[in-house]
């Protein structure tokens, strides 16, 4: 019999599926005004839909996944349980970089509702409302400035580059990844930000390609005029994922 249970008991964001002492899928995420599913691991698929049935229902918020391309029975799995695909992002491995680094500065505690919205300001319309982050996720990072406003936001974790840019604002990209000094830079397709032209002219190698999933939280409306059941949710399908 299967059954699921947290990884450990210190362990809030990890459950696992087990039979006896065998583990048959894993799954751990973080929260920060939604859950985003950081590794899903399974050898038996059965295992895998029943500890995904059981996170979902477990917490009433908006889920999040990256999946790598490859991964064809994963995503037919989550599209199963309600995930919706938007577009991908992908990882490119950065070549060498001859320019001056721009003049970033280190993130401060005060500049989180900044980053939270360059960030989200970038994400196409379709998929704002499924993608967008709070000021409580950015923590770390890099903050550009012209004339004291800031005009870009720049993270590097692991060797990754990422980064967000104001619009009306030419920011040589050159700059920003002489900055960062990263192996890798991350491009997002589902935001306005789309310098894959730029990556494949300077020969740079896309090495990964993940897709985003998302599954939005339906929840019944405080008031309600008559006696149909009213739900309030943030996204719809037609709005650009599919």
């Amino acid at each position: 019999m299967v059954k699921i249970r947290r990884s450990n008991l210190f362990s809030r964001n990890s459950f696992v599926a087990v039979s006896g002492d065998e583990v048959l899928a894993q799954i751990k995420f973080e929260r920060a005004g939604k859950i985003d599913i950081t590794e899903f691991t399974f050898s038996d698929i059965e295992a895998a839909k029943k500890l995904a049935e059981h996170v979902l229902s477990k917490y009433k918020m908006p889920f999040k996944i990256a999946v790598d391309e490859t991964e064809k029975e994963l995503v037919g799995l989550l599209m199963s349980l309600g995930f919706r695909q938007c577009l991908t992002e992908s990882l490119w491995k950065v070549g060498e970089i001859d320019a001056e680094a721009l003049p970033y500065r280190r993130f401060k505690k005060s500049d989180a509702k900044t980053a939270a919205a360059l960030y989200n300001d970038e994400l196409i319309n379709h998929f704002r409302s499924s993608l967008e982050r709070t000021k409580s996720e950015f923590k770390t990072g890099y903050i550009l400035e012209s004339t004291g406003r800031p005009i870009s936001y720049l993270s590097v974790e692991n060797s990754v580059a990422e980064f967000s840019n104001s619009s009306g604002y030419d920011i040589p990209i050159d700059g920003i990844l002489a900055f960062a000094g990263a192996q890798f830079v991350k491009l997002k397709k589902y935001t306005t930000n789309d310098f894959e032209k730029y990556l494949t002219e300077r020969g740079f190698e896309r090495i990964q390609t993940k897709i985003i999933l998302v599954k939005d939280f339906y929840k019944p409306v405080k008031h309600c005029t008559n006696t149909l059941s009213c739900f309030f949710f943030r996204n719809l399908s037609s709005h650009g994922c599919s």
